[in-house]
């Protein structure tokens, strides 16, 4: 007696992940300070007065020349 085998032909589909390239990522913090000129909408000022008593004597007196403008 003779044995023949009888198969079957199947095709068997994975995937598969592979390593194609790497890319290298890092964070860089960076700050800039830039002046842009823009139109005010609205201002608000807020005024306090004391007296000369109430004030420090080491405190200067800053004159309108001497002030920061907004």
């Amino acid at each position: 007696m003779t044995i023949i085998p009888v198969v079957e032909e199947r095709v068997v589909v994975t995937r598969e992940l592979y390593l194609r390239e790497e890319i290298h990522v890092r964070r860089v913090h960076r700050t800039e300070t830039d002046e842009i000129p823009v139109t005010l909408r609205r201002q608000t000022v807020r005024i306090e007065r004391s007296s000369i008593e109430d004030r420090d004597d080491e405190s200067p007196i800053k004159h309108k020349d001497d002030q920061d403008e907004l």
